[in-house]
């Protein structure tokens, strides 16, 4: 069987598998900075997952800790990602047109649709080959 974060998580949050029953590769696969990183997202475990990661301490101690202060259940940690990049010609070409700063429209950004980004960067693509054109 392929061992992952998932298999750690659940062995952590439903089996409560002792840390001695672990393989090799099982143990190999504890990574404290993604434990605390998936734990965290469930907003009950924010606290614990809070205290833990101020400390330095092995992978070993990590995954006792969360297997005796989490409650047994089935429960689906999602990880939340980061928000889109953007790509910075994009960027430039929208807040010159718009009139406004790159950050603003970054933070923006999220009111327009693909469709209507790509609207306006093809209008401004089209004014810029007509004014070459007019040279």
């Amino acid at each position: 069987m392929a061992v992952n974060i998932f298999t750690i998580l659940n062995y952590i949050t439903w089996d409560k598998k002792p840390w001695d029953t672990l393989s090799e590769e099982e143990k190999t696969c504890v990574q404290p900075f993604m434990i605390h990183r998936y734990v965290s997202m469930k907003e009950e475990y924010i606290e614990a997952a809070n205290i833990i990661q101020k400390y330095n301490i092995t992978p070993k101690a990590v995954y006792e800790f969360y297997c005796e202060i989490l409650p047994k259940r089935k429960v689906f940690l999602k990880y939340i990602k980061g928000s889109k990049k953007h790509d910075n010609d994009k960027l430039e070409l929208l807040s010159e047109y718009l009139q406004c700063s790159q950050r603003e429209l970054k933070d923006n950004i999220h009111l327009f649709s693909d469709d209507e980004i790509k609207e306006i960067s093809n209008q401004i693509k089209g004014e810029s080959k007509r004014k070459k054109a007019k040279k």
